[in-house]
Formats: C-alpha cells, structure tokens, sequence
C-alpha cells in the first residue's frame, strides 16, 4: 500500500508539473490554422472578454503559452505575446503566426451561448507575410454553424471556454485558400 501511494504521490507531482502557468491539466488546444499548404500547428490558446466591446477573443498559438505570457493577459494585449516568440517553422516564416476568433453575441451579452452568437471574425496574423492579417468575417446562422461545440461554464468565480470551431474560405483574388480547425477548452480573462 505504502508503495501505490508513493508512487501515486510522484505521479501527481510529476502531472502537476507539466501544465500550463495559470492553467490546469483540463485546459488544451490543438488543431491548425491553414493558408494553402502553410500549416500552423497549434500548442495553446487563451480567451479574453471585452465588456466594453462586449465581444469574446480566441487566440491561437504555436507554442505553450508562459507564466509571463498570461501576465500581458491581464495587461491588455493578448495579441502581442506572439511576437519576438521564435518561428515555429523557419521554412515558412521568419515570425510567428498566430489564429484568433472574435465573438459577437446579441442582445443578450449576459448569455453568451451558441444560439446567440451573430458574428465571427476568423483572424489568421501573419500566415501569408509578416504582419499580413486575413480577415474571414461570418454572419448569423453561418457564423453559428462554424462551431461544433461552444460552451461557456462558471467555477469559483472564473469562466472557462470550450470550443471547436472549423472553416474555410478562398479569396477572392490571389487563389489562396485559408482554412481552421481548432478545438480548446480555455480559461476566459476580462480584458
């Protein structure tokens, strides 16, 4: 007995040890965000409410994201954590690219579900050149059917996002197709 609970003990230390800053081992992200055949792995995600804006930010990122990264969290800019980080494919790109999605809902910002989202803006930085945003906009009901899964919950006074969410849209001019599939289960920060 002495041995199972001794080595359970090291097993949880050993787990504990392996998570995210500020994050616990519930919390992931995977998935990928795409621009032809450049594919953007992705290792971690974070969420930040506005209230102000009253819209819900997902980003996406190539690397495990830091005890100092989650401090610029609370500073306002999610989106800069990405760069001076190293590229995580130097065949691709010289700078990190990084996915985000924004969120609106309706009337009823209080009840942020998937029935009440009117529009997403799909962010893909850096993906076709350095400090290139593409922007892929959606709707209402298009806008709700680009999520598989959308839930918000509440515990100990911190909201928790899990999403899985894909797409894709090809341009207009140039032929570049972009496409996503992402799915994270995230704390969600007030900005």
């Amino acid at each position: 007995m002495k041995k199972f609970v001794a080595v359970y003990v090291l097993l949880f230390f050993c787990v504990l040890g392996t998570h995210v800053p500020g994050q616990t081992e519930s919390f992931y992200a995977e998935g990928y965000v795409a621009e032809n055949d450049k594919i953007l792995h992705i290792k971690d995600s974070i969420a930040v409410w506005n209230a102000e804006d009253e819209e819900l930010k997902v980003y996406f990122y190539p690397f495990k994201l830091t005890a100092e990264d989650i401090k610029k969290v609370s500073g306002g800019h999610p989106g800069f954590i990405a760069y001076g980080k190293p590229s995580p494919d130097e065949s691709k790109w010289q700078w990190c690219p990084f996915g985000a999605i924004s969120i609106k809902f309706g009337e009823e910002v209080k009840d942020r579900k998937l029935e009440t989202i009117t529009w997403i803006n799909c962010i893909l930085y850096g993906l076709t050149k350095k400090n290139h945003t593409m922007n892929i906009n959606r709707n209402g009901q298009e806008a709700r059917d680009s999520f598989d899964t959308f839930v918000i919950t509440s515990a100990k006074n911190q909201d928790v996002l899990e999403v899985s969410t894909k797409g894709e849209y090809a341009s207009f001019s140039g032929g570049s197709k972009y496409s996503w599939d992402l799915k994270a289960r995230t704390k969600i920060f007030a900005k």
